[in-house]
């Protein structure tokens, strides 16, 4: 497939966007996200995944945790070809920019196999890669990819306040025990985290560091000015040094009171002791 007829396909999907009609039921159920698992090219290179979390809401809206970033667009799945169309929209990691349409091989009520075929820049898609995804239970009101789940990523036109800040860095915590608690509740090991800046580095097993200057350019992004993200990695580093691990295996469980202990700080309460 070349750009002259994606380009169809794309004007399209702009169509659709504009359109009340709603999403087919059956490919969006609301109590889950498409996980990917494996992506490759038919070779035997093991390819990382565009999409590692994929969110299809009823109302024509998706969302995701991509390959450089947090993704939100338009989707439509289309019957009559067996596609699904998304064109990324405004909250989209710069260098997530493609329409993509995913050629659906094989679908059950619990997974789907797709060739994956993106538009970069106009010149030749890349096509012939495939994606595995593995339909995964969520909970609608503790969903981590919902968009007013990651206003926290929008840069604000102007200085904040201490106390906007502080807001801004609880937005960030509540989502971050959202996604652990997904992630711990469908045992989901090492879940893809490069979607959203780390002021913490919490993928060790044997301990929680605050994360250092160097690891912190994504974390940056997310106020008006280095300055004001400094003061917003303050506001974790604080009640951090009260943290005291929780004695279990499962890393997702753990980083998500790890979050949780951070938030009842932030919130005036006092933590509780751990055994």
């Amino acid at each position: 497939m070349n750009f002259k007829i994606l380009l169809p396909l794309l004007l399209a999907v702009v169509v659709f966007a504009c359109s009340p009609k709603k999403a087919e039921e059956t490919i969006a159920p609301k109590e889950f996200v498409w996980v990917s698992t494996t992506c490759d090219d038919n070779s035997s290179t093991t390819l990382l995944c565009p999409y590692s979390f994929l969110r299809l809401y009823e109302n024509g809206i998706f969302t995701g945790g991509a390959l450089r970033g947090y993704v939100t667009g338009n989707w439509r799945n289309d019957s009559a070809t067996n596609q699904i169309w998304l064109v990324p929209g405004k909250i989209t990691a710069s260098e997530e920019v493609y329409f993509t349409v995913f050629q659906v091989q094989d679908k059950t009520p619990v997974s789907m196999d797709v060739s994956v075929i993106r538009d970069f820049e106009n010149t030749n898609p890349i096509e012939n890669n495939s994606m595995h995804l593995k339909a995964v239970p969520l909970q609608f009101e503790n969903d981590p990819f919902r968009p007013d789940h990651q206003l926290w990523r929008e840069k604000p036109s102007k200085p904040e306040s201490p106390e906007q800040i502080k807001q801004r860095v609880k937005d960030y915590l509540l989502f971050l025990k959202m996604f652990y608690s997904f992630a711990a509740a469908n045992k989901l090991e090492r879940p893809d985290t490069d979607w959203f800046p780390h002021p913490m580095q919490m993928e060790s097993p044997g301990a929680i560091t605050m994360a250092n200057s160097v690891e912190l350019k994504e974390w940056y992004a997310c106020f008006f000015s280095e300055e004001q993200a400094v003061e917003g990695y303050k506001v974790i580093s604080g009640p951090f040094m009260q943290v005291k691990l929780k004695g279990n295996p499962d890393l997702n469980e753990r980083n998500a009171d790890v979050v949780d202990q951070l938030l009842q700080q932030l919130n005036g309460k006092e933590l509780e002791k751990k055994p």
